[in-house]
């Protein structure tokens, strides 16, 4: 279901399109994802549609060169492992472009199209493992599941929420497992997380990962400009 921020994006995005009808929207949501009203859209529709209305509105996306995109077969999952690395802290930028840096320095090769060969691919999969392993704590599952990796993901960096004092719990003096399997769902459901971690998917715990990963650059961010 289409979450209130995303309502209030398309209904502000659609203010911003000149001479764009009801109409012409009716007619927009009907042919591409065959509905008569957005509320009836899933999250990942919705959010599509809030990229089509951007197109629209005029707010393109800057246009980067190939050279800075990563590519290939393997760039899904290298992203989403930087990304993760990110929320973690671990690494001070998620663009693509300090991704394929790390890489060159992984593989030798400068070019984003290293991607296209597993063994160069394997060796910056584990290389950001293995650094998120050593810099953050984090415990791969031995087997190739997603939704175990994603919720160790996520634990990770609640648990760096925790210790920064970025997350406090509802009740002062418990553990962070307290704190984790009671305060945590509440806020991932304030987040649009189900109300509790075993109706989880992957795109649940990266959810929570990135809300608590801006959370956490925000506390560290802050804390840089008090000690300058």
């Amino acid at each position: 279901m289409t979450t209130a921020a995303q309502t209030r994006a398309i209904h502000a995005l659609l203010r911003q399109i000149p001479h764009y009808t009801d109409d012409d929207y009716r007619a927009l949501l009907k042919r591409e994802f065959r509905v008569s009203s957005s509320s009836l859209l899933s999250q990942a529709q919705a959010a599509k549609l809030i990229e089509v209305l951007k197109a629209l509105a005029g707010q393109h996306p800057q246009i980067r060169r190939a050279s800075e995109t990563v590519s290939g077969p393997y760039a899904g999952k290298l992203r989403a492992l930087w990304i993760s690395a990110y929320n973690l802290g671990v690494v001070d930028s998620r663009d693509d472009r300090a991704l394929i840096a790390f890489a060159e320095r992984q593989t030798k090769i400068a070019h984003p199209r290293f991607l296209q060969d597993h063994r160069d691919a394997k060796k910056v999969i584990e290389a950001l493992k293995a650094m998120m392993t050593r810099e953050a704590g984090v415990e791969w599952p031995e087997s190739d599941d997603v939704d175990v990796a994603k919720r160790e993901i996520a634990y990770c960096v609640a648990r760096k929420c925790f210790d920064a004092g970025v997350f406090t719990p509802f009740i002062k003096g418990k553990s962070f497992d307290e704190t984790w399997a009671a305060d945590f769902p509440a806020f991932g459901y304030r987040c649009g997380c189900p109300a509790g971690f075993e109706y989880y998917a992957a795109e649940h715990w990266d959810r929570l990962a990135n809300r608590l990963g801006a959370r956490l650059r925000a506390k560290r961010s802050k804390a840089k400009k008090e000690a300058a």
